[in-house]
């Protein structure tokens, strides 16, 4: 009889053990870091940039009409390098600032913020006054952000989130944004 007891008491305790490790943890899912890169396209976008441009050095005075096309080619590889492929870069950086900041990687949270700086900054550089004011903003959620991390990291989800969609939505109304300079 104890020998009978003595295993229900096992086979009861293996599938408490079996329940509980099926019991599904509070906070949702939790995507697997890895390091995203625009590298690819930027690498290609000025590759093309530069064969257009010493295709219109080539070409002669009379053939303005492909002057023309290359000169349009020419300036929509440079919003492209210039411009789109620098913010989904930063978006991305502000994405992988949220998963790091899920798995309480702080300090990795901080140097993508610091990337996503650089890029801003670069971008408010290269463009002068054309963009300054559309960069006030996102330069402005960085550094909230970065001081929410150091203080309280309970706002950083939601604030990361918010400067994820203000870069997107800075992509997709680019051709406004760039043709009012």
């Amino acid at each position: 009889m104890k020998r009978m007891v003595g295993g229900a008491t096992l086979v009861t305790g293996l599938m408490l053990g079996a329940v509980s490790g099926c019991v599904r943890e509070e906070g949702g899912w939790a995507p697997v870091l890895e390091r995203t890169s625009t590298t690819f396209l930027q690498t290609e976008a000025q590759r093309a940039l530069e064969q257009v441009r010493l295709a219109r050095d080539r070409i002669g005075s009379d053939r303005s009409e492909m002057e023309g096309a290359l000169e349009e080619a020419e300036t929509t590889l440079e919003h492209l390098s210039g411009y789109y492929l620098p913010l989904l870069e930063a978006r991305e950086l502000a994405y992988n600032a949220y998963r790091f900041h899920l798995f309480a990687e702080n300090e990795r949270s901080q140097a993508e913020l610091e990337e996503i700086e650089e890029i801003l900054l670069d971008l408010q550089e290269t463009s002068g006054e054309r963009l300054g004011p559309e960069l006030v903003e996102p330069l402005r959620m960085v550094e909230q952000i970065r001081v929410t991390l150091s203080d309280d990291g309970s706002a950083v989800p939601r604030l990361l989130e918010d400067l994820a969609r203000r870069l997107n939505q800075m992509a997709l109304k680019g051709e406004l944004i760039l043709s009012e300079g």
